[in-house]
């Protein structure tokens, strides 16, 4: 399941990105994005392991699905604005 994941992110995040901005900043765009991929792929696992070393293995599981289903209250009240491409 997570590889069918990594596909779908790695495939569609750099297109909204590039959607979203004007041609001439569609390279940083893409750069960011790949940036945050690589930051959290690094920092992710430290945190985890971190956490794991202060609260133990099973607790960090419990901690990492605190962290993700955090995240959906923002994910749904995100609104997408269209403005006026260049």
């Amino acid at each position: 399941m997570e590889g069918i994941a990594s596909g779908v992110l790695f495939a569609t995040l750099p297109v909204l990105a590039v959607e979203s901005v004007g041609q001439a900043n569609r390279g940083p765009a893409i750069g960011i994005i790949r940036t945050f991929f690589a930051a959290g792929g690094l920092l992710g696992p430290m945190f985890i392991i971190s956490v794991s070393s202060m609260i133990g293995a099973a607790n960090s599981f419990i901690v990492t699905a605190v962290i993700i289903f955090a995240t959906i209250p923002i994910v749904l009240t995100l609104k997408e604005t269209r403005r006026h491409r260049e």
